[in-house]
């Protein structure tokens, strides 16, 4: 009413969060600093608490923002009209839809809508731990419902004529339509990458970048060893996992190799690790997960674009932001043959 727009996500370069407010030009609300224009999948979970004015924004299940006081004490009326992919001018709901489903007839902001991709949209009536993120990345979707509030999958078996199901548990209350102007079903589009973490393993993760000496022809290091040593002496958060602790690229492939079973580097000096460049010591295709065979390993090595080392080991926890300090030293690759 009156122009205000009760809860609006916009900007996909940087994820804004606005409630119950006016969208004005560039000022939509709080922004977050969260990407997610990479033509990656993203699994976005967002939350604003009234109480304290609380804003979280997870990308992959990480808490990529924490922000606030904003709108302390507010409170979202009901009644009103969800569009997805559109910033509505106007709320214009028929209510004497037959099917139940909601026909939108009011106006929208013209060249300004959502392109991309959008596969599921949960709402709910609480606000989520990280640990309950992570779990609603996996599919099948097999957690509890309780709480959940709307369920739409954008998948044929539950859009049928134009019409997406409310499958969340209960009384399905929530019937939405796809819009004739621009919307449509794409098949195969995934939730999430079956092996969390998801997408390439270097998204919005930073990694030593090898110089000129590591790339190019480097097959005669093919059954060597990859030496290097590692040192944090400030960090916060939580370990992330190890896998694509090391990335190499090539024959345009990107596979990668965990550092599970060697310590994460600390204060107390440098921690030194190896690499074997073998493709049975367990590297993997990012972001398939597929085993790399040794036709593949050493088509990469004989033509190496960029050799990563991750040096972004901590991810935000209770309490802690996630941030690290690290050096790499004596980087070394030593030849198999």
């Amino acid at each position: 009413t009156d122009g205000i727009t009760e809860v609006a996500i916009s900007d996909v370069s940087n994820l804004s969060v606005l409630v119950r407010g006016r969208v004005v030009g560039v000022r939509r609300g709080l922004k977050s600093s969260t990407d997610v224009s990479d033509g990656e999948w993203h699994f976005i979970a967002v939350s604003w608490r009234s109480s304290d004015g609380r804003v979280m924004v997870h990308d992959q299940a990480t808490a990529n923002f924490r922000g606030g006081p904003y709108k302390v004490g507010a409170a979202i009326e009901s009644g009103g009209t969800l569009v997805l992919g559109q910033h509505q001018l106007l709320n214009g709901c028929a209510a004497d839809s037959p099917d139940g489903s909601c026909m939108w007839s009011g106006d929208a902001a013209a060249g300004r809508g959502f392109a991309g991709s959008l596969q599921n949209l949960r709402i709910w009536d609480t606000e989520l731990p990280t640990a309950s993120i992570t779990k609603n990345m996996v599919w099948p979707f097999k957690q509890s419902h309780v709480g959940l509030v709307m369920y739409w999958r954008f998948e044929a078996a539950h859009v049928v004529d134009a019409i997406v199901a409310d499958i969340s548990s209960g009384v399905p209350k929530f019937k939405g339509r796809l819009s004739e102007a621009g919307a449509a079903l794409s098949a195969g589009t995934p939730s999430s990458h079956p092996t969390y973490p998801c997408g390439q393993v270097h998204t919005n993760v930073w990694h030593f970048a090898a110089p000129a000496d590591f790339v190019g022809n480097q097959r005669r290091a093919y059954n060597g060893r990859l030496q290097f040593k590692l040192l944090s002496p400030s960090q916060s958060g939580v370990l992330r996992s190890r896998r694509g602790s090391v990335v190499l690229a090539g024959n345009g492939m990107k596979i990668s190799y965990s550092l599970e079973g060697f310590p994460a580097p600390t204060s107390d000096g440098f921690t030194h690790y190896s690499v074997v460049l073998r493709e049975d010591f367990g590297w993997v295709h990012e972001p398939s997960n597929v085993p790399v065979s040794k036709a593949e390993m050493y088509n990469v090595m004989r033509n190496l674009t960029g050799l990563f080392i991750r040096g972004d080991w901590w991810v935000w926890g209770a309490g802690s932001s996630g941030r690290e300090v690290v050096y790499v030293n004596e980087v070394r690759m030593f030849s198999g043959y």
